[in-house]
Formats: C-alpha cells, sequence, structure tokens
C-alpha cells in the first residue's frame, strides 16, 4: 500500500499521483507475474540484481590524451554544425535533452575540461551523459543506485532479463551462450548477473543487432556504416566478434563524443579517426579501423565504399522528407543491403516512401521485433532489409 503521506504532497499534481500509483501497482503485478514464471528458475535469484547495480566506477577514465582528442573534435563539430542543411539538425527531443540531462557534458566538451569530462564518462551508463542512449527503469530514475534494490523492483527488472535472454536465444537461434553478452566494464554498467555474466538493460538486443549485420558481411574484411549509433553498444559486439572490421558511425556529436570515449576505452588496439583530425573525403584512410563523424557529414561518403549500413530508431524516427534524404545518401553509399529498426509505423512509412521513390533499395524482407514486449506490449517495432540495385 502507498502511504498516505506520498499522496498529499503540496506540490504533486492529482495527475502526477495517479501516474505513480498506476506505475506502483503495475509492478507489483509484474513482479507477482515473474515469480510464478521463474520462481523454480536458480537463475531467478533478486541478490544477482543487487550485485548487479553495485558501482563499478571506471578507473581507467582519465586517459586524457583521448579525452582531449574527444574533446577538440566536439567543438569543431560544434561550430560547423550551424551551417549544415537542416536536414541534420538535433529532433526536438534531442534539443530537450541537451538543454537539460546533457548541459553539464555539453559544458566539460565545450571547455575542454578533461577531469570533469572523466568523471561523467567514467560513470556514463549512470550519469546524465548518457540520457536518451540507455534504458533506466523508472523506478531507478527516482532512487540512487547505491540504495538497496527492494524485492518488486527487482523481480521486475530480474523477470525482464530473463525474458529478454530467452528471447535472444530464439532470435539467434541458441548459437550464443549468455557469456557472450558480457560488456567490457567501461563507463560503470548496471544489470543482473546470469550465469555469472553482467548482463546489461539491452545488452540481448545490442548483441542480436550486431550478429544480424555480421551476417549479411561476406567472408572477407567489411566496412559496416552506422547511422544513429547511440553510446556504441552495437559496435563493441561487431568489433569484438569481426576482427578486421572496418567500422563508421554518424550522429549528432554528443553521441558521437560519448561513443568515440566508450569504444576508445573498449579497443585501445584499434586506430580511430574523429572529425577534424585528417581531412575526410568520403574514404576510410588506410590503416584506420574506427571512423566516428558528426551525421552531416554523411553527405561526403563515397559511392558504394559501405557493404552493409545498419540503423536502429534513428533514420526511423526522422519526417518522412528527411528520412528519404538520408535513405537516398545512404543507397548511394551502400554495395549490398541496408538493415533498418523502428516503430512500425514508422518503418511502413519508409517502406512506401522507398518504393515510390528510392531506386537504389529494394526491401527483402521486413518482420516483427519482441524486444520491448515487457516495457511497452502495445509499441510494435519492426525490422526492414533493403537490398541495394545497381542503376549504372
Amino acid at each position: 500500500m502507498i502511504r498516505a503521506r506520498h499522496l498529499s504532497h503540496p506540490f504533486r499534481s492529482m495527475a502526477a499521483v495517479r501516474r505513480q500509483v498506476a506505475q506502483y501497482l503495475w509492478m507489483r503485478q509484474l513482479a507477482a507475474y515473474f515469480t510464478r514464471r521463474y520462481g523454480a528458475d536458480p537463475r531467478f535469484d533478486l541478490q544477482s540484481v543487487k550485485a548487479g547495480f553495485a558501482s563499478r566506477h571506471d578507473n581507467m577514465a582519465e586517459d586524457f590524451d583521448a579525452l582531449r582528442r574527444i574533446s577538440t573534435a566536439y567543438r569543431l563539430a560544434i561550430e560547423q554544425q550551424s551551417g549544415a542543411p537542416r536536414a541534420y539538425e538535433p529532433t526536438a527531443w534531442w534539443n530537450e535533452i541537451q538543454q537539460t540531462s546533457l548541459r553539464p557534458a555539453m559544458s566539460a566538451l565545450q571547455r575542454g575540461d578533461l577531469h570533469a569530462l572523466s568523471e561523467m564518462y567514467g560513470n556514463f551508463y549512470r550519469d546524465p551523459c548518457s540520457a536518451g542512449l540507455i534504458y533506466v527503469p523508472y523506478w531507478i530514475r527516482k532512487a540512487r543506485f547505491e540504495e538497496a534494490i527492494k524485492s518488486a523492483p527487482a523481480g521486475c527488472y530480474l523477470g525482464e532479463a530473463l525474458d529478454r535472454i530467452e528471447h535472444w536465444s530464439e532470435m539467434t537461434g541458441g548459437h550464443f551462450s549468455v557469456a557472450d553478452l558480457s560488456s567490457p566494464g567501461v563507463g560503470n554498467p548496471f544489470g543482473a548477473f546470469v550465469e555469472g555474466t553482467l548482463v546489461t538493460p539491452d545488452a540481448t538486443y545490442h548483441h542480436y543487432c550486431a550478429q544480424r549485420v555480421n551476417g549479411l558481411l561476406g567472408t572477407e574484411g567489411a566496412t559496416v556504416a552506422e547511422f544513429g549509433g547511440g553510446f556504441g553498444a552495437m559496435a563493441h559486439y561487431l568489433l569484438r566478434d569481426r576482427p578486421g572490421v572496418t567500422y563508421l558511425n554518424f550522429d549528432l556529436p554528443e553521441s558521437i563524443a560519448l561513443s568515440s570515449y566508450y569504444l576508445m576505452r573498449s579497443f585501445p588496439h584499434l586506430t580511430f579517426l574523429l572529425f577534424g583530425e585528417k581531412p575526410w573525403n568520403g574514404k576510410v584512410p588506410a590503416g584506420v579501423d574506427v571512423v566516428l563523424m558528426p551525421v552531416f557529414e554523411m553527405e561526403k561518403i563515397s559511392v558504394r565504399t559501405i557493404d552493409v549500413s545498419f540503423s536502429s530508431h534513428s533514420i526511423s524516427d526522422l519526417s518522412d522528407e528527411v528520412a528519404q534524404g538520408y535513405l537516398r545518401i545512404i543507397g548511394q553509399a551502400t554495395r549490398d543491403c541496408l538493415l533498418i529498426v523502428g516503430s512500425e509505423t514508422r518503418i511502413r512509412a519508409i517502406e512506401e516512401s522507398v518504393c515510390l521513390g528510392n531506386e537504389h533499395l529494394k526491401l527483402v524482407r521486413t518482420q516483427p521485433m519482441k524486444w520491448n514486449r515487457i516495457r511497452t506490449p502495445k509499441a510494435v517495432e519492426m525490422e526492414s532489409l533493403f537490398r541495394i540495385c545497381d542503376t549504372n
């Protein structure tokens, strides 16, 4: 029962109270459901959630040479973004995040405050600098990570983690073990320990996407471009499991900065190219493994230099007009195929616009996705695969 003092707070609107009550009741029901479903499963141990949320701050975060490169590239991207076409401007949603959660990180990047940046990035899983890029349950947002997790929220979190692992196993044909979901430990990640592995919130989805992209590549060294790569989670699995692949990511400057940190810390043996470090003529320079660029630089990608292009909830979230512009560039730059994930409504709209107006892309297959069947059961996601049609 929710105590009356929570309901009678003078500064809370009744709408906020109703939302809190609904969330509380839903969480209790979900916890009871997972207890019935997994109660006999030895993995359903709530202590694994408490252990998974314990702090593991990134003690090696003070890589000031890398942070200096990231800050310099960010400032240059911000300077040139103002002169870029409007299609590459942040969405209203991202503008709101910039004005709230991202302000401290943006300030540190602009000022070149490497100490402040190392503190935020070394803890980015739990810091606002990753807002919009990492799923954090609402009940965590209301409390501190260090606080003990009560049984109902822990049961919800662990139950969903096990459900997603089951779905991941189905989607990948059972070819992988839970150990394959391990992360590099960069950024103080949180999650649940399952079979001895810390499984972060969306590890199953990111690993699946990496394996889908990997499966579309040929046997030789290949080049993959991601449009809207977030903090680099999919890229981590791809680069880890496909040695020799060349990876490019085009995203907004704040996301590129964070993904640069995550991937450079995860793969110190690879060679990275950040914005402004060398002239970018649309081709990957010899000896470079990873290219991380602001999104407006995608216009420079040379024709047929990318083997597989990928986008998850990025291109699909743009307006029809802007998405069509992105797809025209991608269709010309890609050799083999394009894989897109997004909401059913937006994916259907993209499919229709591609079929009507993009001579380079041909729809091959569409399938529903069920990764968020617990979090948002009414929301339907789709995955669409397009093949490249050479019109020359």
